[in-house]
């Protein structure tokens, strides 16, 4: 699922399993408890080989 940022964000996954590319190719693969930041305009693609929780928190 691609995806552009309006906001800076802060997401905290909380169950499961995701994997997040960003624009410079770089994959974050996460498990529960990982936070990544993500930038105002930045864009990523998600992808999870499983169902997956998260919490997040945005400054708008």
């Amino acid at each position: 699922m691609p995806y552009t940022y309006d906001a800076e964000e802060f997401k905290i996954l909380l169950e499961g399993e995701l994997s997040v590319t960003n624009a410079r190719g770089e994959t974050y693969d996460m498990k529960p408890g990982d936070i990544l930041f993500f930038g105002k305009g930045e864009k990523v693609n998600f992808s999870s080989k499983s169902k997956g929780l998260a919490f997040y928190v945005a400054q708008r």
